[in-house]
């Protein structure tokens, strides 16, 4: 089982068009880096992006462990581990910033304050069935997690929801955004929409295997990729916050709908 939700960006990102700190250049470059990539991924599809990085030679233990060193954009590398048994599924990975001033603030961007009850700099940031995926943070690092079933984390009381914990109460759906928000996600709309006109040229970035950097990402995205699809045709993702569970996500889109007044939406898979 793939677990679809690896994190949670707040909705205040800036768009890159405007001056960039480390942080948002880290939380760029760490959304280019995962790519398609999250939780639940089996060894075989990480490998099939990744095909640069060398295979461990063995497990330790109970895991393998890959680290992938970036050393730029306010990132040192990523170390992805990989349960020792069956599929091999990516059940954590530890991203390090260049330093813990970074690391604060992109957390604080990404995330938002703390919401684990009693637990400073731990974050819930999904649950999906009995599948509950969080993050915490030391130093200059912060450790993204799921209790996946089989792997380190199935069985620890850490995973478990507190009750009457609300996921979602800090990622408030489009239609509740601030008029300033709303008035900057349409104006880089607007701007993406006449890129398109060819090919998105003058918004492409740094290019990663087939995927390009968005210089322009929609307003509130967490991320935004340039590629050509299956019909070779160059096309632009902007990946939102999904939320922390599918009714969340449903509501996501629904309001993003409605705030946008488009009849069809498929032609911007939003």
């Amino acid at each position: 089982m793939k677990f679809i939700l690896t994190c949670t960006l707040l909705l205040a990102m800036s768009p890159a068009v405007f001056a960039q700190s480390t942080a948002d250049k880290a939380i760029e470059a760490l959304g280019q880096t995962m790519q398609s990539l999250s939780l639940g991924s089996g060894m075989a599809d990480f490998y099939a992006i990744k095909t640069s990085l060398p295979r461990p030679d063995s497990t330790m233990g109970f895991r393998y462990e890959v680290v992938e060193t970036i050393s730029k954009d306010g990132l040192k590398g990523i170390t992805f581990y990989f349960d020792g048994d069956g599929d091999k599924m990516l059940y954590e990975f530890i991203v390090e910033f260049a330093d813990e001033a970074v690391r604060v603030e992109a957390c604080d961007k990404m995330f938002g304050p703390a919401n684990y009850p009693d637990r400073p700099d731990h974050w819930i940031v999904g649950a999906q069935d009995n599948i509950v995926s969080l993050v915490w943070a030391f130093n200059n690092k912060i450790v993204i997690a799921a209790n996946l079933p089989g792997t380190e984390w199935d069985g620890d009381a850490m995973f478990t929801i507190p009750e009457g914990f609300e996921a979602n109460e800090h990622l408030p759906p489009p239609m509740e955004w601030p008029k300033e928000e709303i008035q900057r996600l349409m104006k880089s709309l607007e701007e993406q929409i006449d890129a398109r006109a060819n090919g998105f040229e003058k918004i492409r970035g740094e290019e990663t295997d087939g995927f390009y950097a968005c210089m322009l990402p929609l307003a509130a995205a967490e991320a935004a990729s340039i590629l050509k699809d299956d019909n070779d045709k160059w096309v632009i993702s902007n990946t939102f916050v999904s939320g922390a569970t599918l009714e969340n996500a449903v509501t996501w889109k629904m309001s993003m709908e409605s705030l946008l007044e488009l009849d069809d939406m498929a032609k911007y898979h939003l």
